[in-house]
């Protein structure tokens, strides 16, 4: 049986295809199951540099045009992220 980690009860769908046709989440990326610094596992926080990124681009961009809006487009996403990007789906 595989770890939870490895193959998540959610069902993900990349464009029309199930990701169960494509195979393991971490087919083409990092392994799911991987354990970072301080115990985090990567389904946990996949996309937290990503979201890390926009805040501080939206913010320096606030920082520099104060009179003007930041327009962001991002392909990462995490919870919070719509307050910083757009979200560019493929």
């Amino acid at each position: 049986m595989q770890s939870i980690m490895v193959t998540p009860i959610l069902i993900l769908r990349v464009g029309l295809t199930s990701i169960a046709a494509i195979g393991a989440l971490s087919t083409s990326t990092i392994a799911t199951n991987a354990t970072h610094q301080g115990g985090y596992v990567e389904l946990d926080v996949h996309n937290v540099f990503g979201l890390m990124e926009e805040k501080t681009t939206h913010l320096a961009l606030q920082t520099i045009f104060p009179e003007r809006r930041p327009f962001l487009i991002s392909r990462s996403t995490f919870p919070s992220a719509g307050r910083w990007t757009g979200h560019w789906v493929s």
